[in-house]
């Protein structure tokens, strides 16, 4: 927040410990996308697990083609082990496709743009 105010800017986000409640408020507000090509660094990715309130945010550090890398928390280093409740906080690069779901039902639901939030 001494960040924040420094650069005289406001935390714009509601405070939840939600991914799902964060993306609706964000929503309501115009800051996400599900088009990929507007995607940037410093948004913030959200998955959604099937048609339920669980979920899960990353931090969007890189951008390619069909793919981002990300910083998160509660995940493995790899694509083993166990991804709802890891062991750590890791850089994971993740494939793009917003509609398809994997093996356990989890699907990205979208990005929170925070340029927009900020109004950078």
């Amino acid at each position: 927040m001494k960040t924040l105010e420094r650069l005289k800017l406001r935390f714009p986000f509601s405070k939840t410990a939600s991914s799902q409640t964060l993306y609706e408020n964000c929503k309501k507000k115009g800051w996400t996308t599900t088009n990929f090509s507007e995607v940037q660094p410093g948004d913030i990715m959200i998955f959604r697990k099937y048609h339920t309130w669980t979920g899960h945010a990353a931090l969007v550090v890189d951008v390619e083609k069909d793919s981002v890398t990300t910083i998160e928390g509660n995940t493995s280093n790899s694509n083993f082990g166990n991804q709802s409740d890891g062991d750590g906080i890791w850089k994971r690069k993740r494939p793009v496709n917003l509609s398809e779901f994997t093996a356990d039902d989890w699907y990205i639901r979208g990005f929170i743009q925070v340029r927009k939030a900020l109004e950078i």
